[in-house]
């Protein structure tokens, strides 16, 4: 934290956070009482400004390096290479090596099942004609673990998140992204308990 007491801005540079939140710095007045205040932690707005266009850049990066939509993205494009549908085995084998075990209906996944993915991700939760719906788990093999509601492939409502670096998410998801209300730990202790939008902080954080 840089402080200009010529100018009496606090300029907050929330590294960390820039970095996996896509925050912007917030810069504001303040008299010397208030940035004695800000270093020993009071709530700071730093609420997004950013137009639809950047959201929708901000977003495309993102899904680019989230395990959870690389996994969807991949078995979605997969074919069928065999089905098995006994009243002892029931399971669909994907081109690429995917494998799902569990209900069909009319030669699709359809009710409870496992979707094993060749690298190690496994989701195991409700299908629906085909596609993920309702609750379920995806846990990755790069450690990665989201627990919750999906609606058409995606993450939608509420859930639970464990990322590879130990931090974790709950709250609500729209689209596949942290949207609405939600709490964030970081592992060294920091915690952001707000509002979300496309993935992003939109509201208040604690220092």
């Amino acid at each position: 934290m840089l402080l200009n007491l010529n100018k009496w801005v606090i300029h907050v540079k929330l590294t960390k956070m820039m970095k996996d939140l896509n925050l912007k710095v917030w810069l504001f007045n303040k008299t010397q009482e208030d940035m004695l205040k800000a270093r020993m932690g009071v709530e700071l707005n730093i609420t997004g400004t950013t137009d639809d266009i950047e959201i929708e850049k901000i977003k495309e990066e993102r899904l680019k390096n989230d395990s959870v939509h690389r996994f969807i993205e991949k078995q979605r494009k997969c074919t069928v290479a065999e089905y098995i549908n006994k009243e002892s085995e029931k399971k669909i084998i994907y081109d690429d090596g995917t494998v799902y075990e569990g209900e069909i209906k009319n030669n699709m996944r359809h009710g409870k099942g496992k979707l094993t993915d060749p690298n190690g991700d496994v989701f195991i939760g409700k299908f629906w004609n085909d596609i993920i719906n309702g609750k379920g788990k995806f846990t990755g093999v790069d450690g990665s673990v989201y627990d919750g509601e999906w609606k058409n492939g995606m993450r939608e409502g509420y859930g639970k998140e464990s990322l590879p670096d130990g931090s974790t998410y709950e709250g609500n998801y729209e689209d596949g992204f942290k949207n609405g209300q939600g709490i964030y730990h970081w592992i060294d202790g920091s915690i952001y308990n707000g509002e979300w939008k496309a993935g992003m902080i939109d509201g208040k954080v604690r220092l």
